[in-house]
């Protein structure tokens, strides 16, 4: 069996996505846990 005669099934192709929005999401998150823990208790 060569390369030729295998079926490869290809993910669709990447959606390419805007890495800004993601940083500021990452920048508005809580930095240690302590900061997390009154979320907690909601």
């Amino acid at each position: 069996m060569s390369l030729d005669e295998v079926d490869l099934e290809l993910p669709e192709a990447l959606e390419e996505l805007d890495p800004d929005p993601h940083a500021d999401e990452l920048e508005d998150a809580p930095a240690t846990p302590l900061e997390l823990e009154p979320l907690l208790r909601q």
